[in-house]
């Protein structure tokens, strides 16, 4: 009998027929009173560590060891409210970053904690990653299209210190 699928193969080995898909995201922010998950359209490219290496001599040869690591920024769109509430949160929140005189604030006024996790389709918590020390970098500008029956999408990019699977 051939395998003609992902599914089959899986099956053949043991394994659990389905294998783990995106469903949806939950967000936890403080003070978002907009969270809930039907105002998050997609996450893009939830980091995880990454390591830099950095290369050295070792006898004749040359040799790569661990150097730093880091998390890459990520991006969540969002479905905005008919308000704008998801997007004066975080132009709020971006703007505590720097005050009116061009002066950094302190990392304890704008640095949050941002909890996300993805439910299956039989709403199980399948991921539930918090990240620490985050802040947002760029709010994505959106076009205005009269003709079109497009949903404002609000897309935020943010930069995290650290985080935990839990």
């Amino acid at each position: 009998m051939p395998l003609e699928s992902l599914i089959d193969l899986r099956s053949f080995r043991g394994l659990p027929a389905e294998p783990l898909r995106k469903y949806f995201y939950l967000i936890e922010l403080p003070d978002a009173e907009f969270v809930p998950d039907s105002m998050i359209k997609s996450i893009s490219d939830l980091p995880t560590w990454s390591i830099s290496t950095v290369k050295q001599f070792q006898g004749r040869e040359m040799a790569q060891y661990p150097d730093k690591r880091s998390l890459d920024p990520f991006t969540i769109t969002f479905h905005e409210t008919v308000d704008l509430r998801v997007l004066r949160y975080f132009e709020d929140w971006y703007g505590q970053t720097i005050n009116t005189d061009g002066i950094y604030s302190l990392p304890s006024e704008y640095k949050r904690i941002l909890t996300v996790e993805m439910i299956d389709n039989s709403n199980r918590k399948t991921i539930r990653r918090r990240y620490e020390g985050v802040q947002p970098t760029k709010i994505s500008g959106f076009s205005f299209d009269v003709s079109s029956d497009d949903h404002v999408q609000p897309s935020i990019t943010f930069v995290a210190e650290s985080y935990e699977s839990l």
